[in-house]
């Protein structure tokens, strides 16, 4: 999931800089000098309930802040890698009724207002997190010329009739007596 702010043509400090301190990853944190402005939204489906936070822009100028559900340890700082089993609503087949509760957000990007992308469990390149198998899959559509010249060198040499060899002829043995 990611919030998209309105296109502005200046650089958006609210929105905070994707620079990460050093010496991550091998720190176990993530840390960002200027995360930009808090945001966190809780998101419900059913009984299921997660909280998301806004992680700085990936890129500077950008208008998309991505939200992760792996909680901040302090502002602008997040634990890397993310601790396995953290609590996510997973999007099933058909239709998903979310409820997305503000219960966040700093000045100055308090009251303005800002697009939710919620992305398909299943994108054309990548799969999500809970169906990473279908990433296997991908490679065939990647690779699938390499194979097909290699099924296609093989037919070659299987279909190609073996041409005759000069037959020598052997002496016959001398008769028994």
């Amino acid at each position: 999931m990611s919030l998209v702010f309105r296109q502005s043509n200046r650089v958006l400090p609210e929105l905070g800089f994707p620079d990460v301190a050093k010496p991550w990853p091998d720190s176990g944190e993530k840390r960002y000098p200027h995360p930009g402005s808090a945001i966190r939204l809780r998101v419900t489906t059913g009984s299921e309930s997660v909280s998301y936070e806004a992680e700085p822009t990936s890129a500077i100028g950008a208008e998309s802040r991505t939200l992760t559900n792996n909680p901040s340890i302090a502002p602008g700082v997040w634990r890397w890698p993310p601790p396995l089993g953290l609590p996510e609503i997973v999007l099933r087949p058909g239709v998903t009724r979310l409820t997305v509760e503000v219960a966040l957000v700093d000045e100055p990007l308090a009251g303005q207002s800002a697009r939710l992308l919620i992305y398909p469990p299943l994108l054309f390149k990548r799969p999500k997190r809970d169906i990473g198998w279908v990433g296997l899959l991908a490679y065939g559509v990647y690779f699938w010329p390499v194979i097909a010249i290699f099924q296609a060198v093989w037919a070659i040499v299987l279909l190609v009739p073996v041409t005759k060899l000069p037959s020598t002829t052997l002496p016959h043995p001398p008769p028994r007596a």
